[in-house]
């Protein structure tokens, strides 16, 4: 993940500077967890396998679902309402990558 290309593309596209390290801050954490989890992968990995398709469905219910589970990403705030920043967050790094794809 190219986090310098990525907050520049998230500022020309109207976030503020403060959002835009919030953005990533999110998606650091998202990615680490993954990489410490069962499946040992990435958002990227995710990206390429299927534009992280099993991954966004790990965040329906809060968290609390059947594929959250097969991932294991308990170092997220699985139950908690503030989740769905996970999700957005990953959402707008989608829209990059499809913009991007070697960013």
């Amino acid at each position: 993940m190219n986090t310098a290309i990525f907050k520049t593309w998230l500022i020309q596209n109207g976030s503020s500077p403060k959002v835009a390290t919030d953005t990533i801050s999110r998606l650091k954490k998202l990615d680490r967890a993954l990489i410490e989890s069962p499946i040992s992968s990435s958002i990227d990995s995710e990206f390429n396998k299927d534009i992280c398709e099993q991954l966004l469905k790990c965040f329906s219910k809060s968290g609390k679902n059947q594929i959250m589970d097969s991932f294991q990403l308990y170092s997220l705030p699985i139950g908690k309402r503030y989740i769905h920043t996970y999700k957005l967050s990953l959402t707008k790094y989608i829209t990059f990558k499809k913009e991007y794809p070697d960013g």
